[in-house]
């Protein structure tokens, strides 16, 4: 297996299926259990779930 496979499928196995999970957090739940456990409230200025998928995106890059 090359060095690009195994990024593939790690891309795959762990990252696309947690971008999701963390963009309905985000939109529907104000935030995390990590930044509710924290103390933190995200504030938006237009919320909409575009924006939400396009942070978790961001956030989740390897």
């Amino acid at each position: 297996m090359s060095e690009l496979q195994s990024q593939l499928i790690a891309l795959v196995t762990s990252v696309i299926p947690v971008v999701p999970v963390f963009t309905n957090l985000d939109y529907t739940q104000r935030g995390s259990s990590g930044k509710k456990k924290a103390g933190l409230k995200p504030v938006y200025c237009h919320k909409s779930v575009k924006r939400s998928l396009l942070r978790n995106v961001i956030k989740f890059l390897p």
